[in-house]
């Protein structure tokens, strides 16, 4: 019986041929890899809806973007329980609401509004708890893979060679079949209950009433009102921040830092407020100390303890409103 070491003796070619077919099932499997995660499956109900969400605000930060105005980005809590229409009201400067989700990183959404801002122009941060201590890893993996990979492919010039591995290499099995079950549901024409659809000309969340949260109402008691950690500055996510507030130092552009509204429970501590505030104040910028920190009481809240109820979402929103005003003598 020959090995395997006589048979390539006998036939030098051999190897040659097993090496070409290693490689190339490699490239086929990079092929259908690729084929299928950026052009057949994707996530309708999800990803397809922060892309329209995305979409919408764009259009409207880009009707503004010769004229002084202000900018509300967060993640959900800026997009649900704040109003850039009752903040205009308040300080007759046109606003529009850029948040969309927590889950996308705090970086890619920075770095999406660059092109629009202009001198004079005002950004209210307030970030979810937690954002300013996120990893590279964390960053990395954040919900804008997906999205750029199936509806912005031109983002990725802007991502380093890194982060365009993430994003290409960001789907699983997981993904696959979540996608495959979307795919079906708007197939049968299923609507989620909160959509692209349910944003006004700002960009602001609507329709989200009291009535309509009662049945997360449990879920929101039973949630502890613990804040996450606020600030870790060697963080990958905090340096990236401070990068862009001093840029926009340099611009004329004035960042507002601000608490996420919040369900009322543990507060945080003198030096966890503290390092929050000087972040923006140590960078040249502002931070809004509003005197309830953001906190109300559960019943407040619609569907998460981040999220108020349209009717609160316009009585924080007017008080944010009053208090930009007087913070920047508008």
């Amino acid at each position: 019986m020959k090995d395997s070491k006589s048979d390539l003796r006998s036939n030098p070619n051999q190897g040659a041929i097993t090496g070409v077919h290693f490689y190339g099932a490699i490239l086929l499997s990079f092929l259908i890899y690729y084929t299928l995660f950026g052009h057949v499956l994707h996530k309708p109900q999800t990803v397809g809806q922060h892309q329209k969400l995305i979409q919408a605000k764009t259009e409207a930060l880009s009707r503004l973007s010769e004229t002084r105005k202000v900018i509300v980005l967060a993640g959900s809590n800026g997009r649900v329980s704040h109003s850039a229409g009752q903040i205009e009201a308040v300080t007759g400067i046109p606003s529009v609401n850029m948040s969309v989700t927590a889950s996308m990183s705090i970086d890619f959404q920075l770095n999406r509004i660059k092109l629009y801002l202009r001198e004079g122009d005002i950004i209210y941060m307030p970030l979810e708890y937690g954002q300013l201590t996120r990893s590279q890893k964390t960053v990395y993996s954040g919900v804008e893979a997906p999205y750029v990979v199936a509806y912005e492919k031109a983002s990725l010039k802007g991502f380093s060679p890194m982060r365009k591995l993430h994003a290409y290499f960001y789907f699983d099995l997981k993904f696959l079949f979540s996608a495959i079950a979307e795919m079906g549901l708007s197939a049968m024409d299923f609507k989620r209950r909160i959509t692209a659809d349910d944003f006004n000309a700002w960009g602001d969340q609507v329709g989200h009433t009291i009535e309509k949260g009662l049945p997360y109402a449990d879920y929101i008691n039973e949630t502890p009102a613990i804040p996450a950690s606020t600030v870790r500055g060697e963080s990958y996510a905090a340096r990236a921040v401070s990068d862009f507030l001093h840029w926009a130092k340099l611009e004329g552009i004035f960042v507002v830092g601000g608490y996420p509204t919040f369900a009322e429970g543990e507060r945080l501590d003198f030096s966890q407020k503290a390092d929050l505030k000087n972040f923006y104040l140590d960078r040249g910028h502002y931070f809004l100390d509003l005197e309830n920190m953001g906190r109300y009481p559960k019943s407040h809240f619609f569907d998460t303890i981040y999220h108020l109820a349209e009717p609160y979402q316009i009585e924080h929103s007017r008080l944010v409103g009053i208090e930009l005003k007087q913070l920047l003598n508008l």
